[in-house]
């Protein structure tokens, strides 16, 4: 359990430069023959469908601290939480709902 909430923020770190790499090997060369394409290409299909799941709210969350690294304070003004700790809470609960729906089948 522990391992997949590491493996859920690395994905959603990578997120963002899977996006610009993807999409320059996309302009540059045959994407389907190129091994780092299909690498990419698997961390973004992966968390898209993660995206697909969440609220409105959690995607913001999860797009501010991982796609635009924001600082928990940062979002709790952009969202309207009280305070960062409510941010952080937040998180940790989509972390686990990820964690739920694609970890434990």
């Amino acid at each position: 359990m522990v391992n997949s909430k590491i493996e859920i923020e690395c994905f959603l770190n990578l997120y963002p430069i899977a996006l610009a790499k993807a999409t320059k090997i996309k302009r540059e060369e045959q994407p389907n023959s190129c091994e780092e394409y299909k690498f990419y290409y698997f961390i973004i299909n992966t968390v898209e469908r993660w995206m697909d799941s969440l609220y409105e709210d959690e995607k913001l969350i999860i797009e501010y601290r991982f796609f635009k690294h924001y600082n928990y304070s940062q979002i709790a003004i952009k969202t309207n939480y009280s305070n960062h700790s409510c941010v952080l809470k937040k998180k940790e609960l989509i972390i686990k709902k990820i964690q739920r729906s694609f970890f434990e089948n």
